[in-house]
């Protein structure tokens, strides 16, 4: 039995800010995230076919849904920085933790898992010229950070810093 499964998706979904609207104290996903959503499901998610077959969910478990969101320079980058003095940061406005809830939602569906049995949900930005998303599930069993208190955390931060 497999006790992951792996993502990979060319593009990038729009802002949360772009991606959802409200109607009647509902929120409703725009075109461009039903777009998204349509696209990552449809393609698998760039999940491979094997993975798939040997990954079998068990209706108790908790997970950990590691996310990439891949960029390139010029995304990430402000370029006028240092130059233009109405540039006020080094770093572009790209929050990706807006963009975690239609990653989140397209692999619940494609996989028949509820996202709220997502336990840990981590997030990152990487350098990278291929824009996409890459993505892990896997049970919280398997990350030894699922069961670490906010006090271990601050330790392993402050011993890794006084190396």
């Amino acid at each position: 039995m497999n006790r992951y499964l792996r993502f990979e998706h060319d593009g990038l979904p729009d802002s949360v800010n772009k991606l959802y609207f409200s109607r009647g104290g509902r929120k409703i996903l725009s075109a461009s995230g039903r777009r998204y959503k349509r696209s990552f499901v449809a393609n698998n998610g760039g999940c491979p076919t094997r993975l798939l077959l040997l990954w079998k969910p068990d209706q108790y478990e908790r997970y950990v849904l590691r996310i990439w969101f891949r960029m390139g320079a010029a995304r990430l980058y402000n370029a006028k920085f240092g130059k233009d003095k109405r540039v006020k940061s080094p770093f572009k406005n790209v929050d990706v933790s807006n963009m975690v809830k239609l990653i989140e939602d397209a692999i619940s569906e494609f996989v028949g898992v509820d996202d709220r049995r997502n336990w840990v949900v981590i997030c990152q930005k990487v350098e990278d010229e291929n824009e996409g998303v890459s993505a892990l599930l896997y049970p919280t069993e398997r990350e030894p950070m699922a069961k670490e208190t906010i006090d271990e955390a601050i330790r392993a931060v402050d011993t890794a810093s006084a190396d």
